[in-house]
């Protein structure tokens, strides 16, 4: 379970409860406030949205300064990768995330209001296994 939540730092960070049966929780920080682009935008009704697939966390927010879409992922170690602008020159006010297969891929689902306008994009997250076709009988 990973719930996203903002503090006084105005930072976005996570708490992860690691074990079903005892869950013990851990906060981190997903993106700290330094006063560039990929900040949190600390304004909005959702400050970001978070999902888990495996052991691997997935987050979404609009940044301070643009209100760009920026994502970043833990694979798993506590250790959160560079922040990378997802989706340029939208006006995101809130933002839901999912996870979705759709043709043997899997996916993040990403709802968010853009300036006044609901909108629907995806993350590709692992493509479906390419199969091999083997027709029997051909040509003999």
């Amino acid at each position: 379970l990973v719930i996203p939540y903002h503090n006084n730092d105005g930072a976005l960070h996570v708490a992860r409860a690691i074990s079903a049966d005892s869950p013990s929780w851990t906060l981190q920080a997903v993106s700290t406030f330094t006063g560039t682009e990929s900040d949190p935008e600390s304004t909005t009704a959702n400050l970001g949205a978070v999902v888990a697939h495996g052991t691997i966390i997935h987050a979404f927010w609009p940044d301070f300064t643009t209100i760009d879409i920026w994502q970043d992922n833990d694979q798993g170690s506590g250790t959160w990768q560079t922040d990378v602008e997802w989706k340029d020159a939208v006006s995101c006010r809130a933002i839901s995330i999912g996870l979705f297969i759709y043709q043997g891929s899997t996916y993040v689902g990403i709802l968010y209001d853009d300036g006044g306008v609901v909108q629907f994009d995806r993350f590709l997250l692992r493509a479906a296994a390419a199969h091999r076709m083997h027709l029997l009988g051909v040509g003999r």
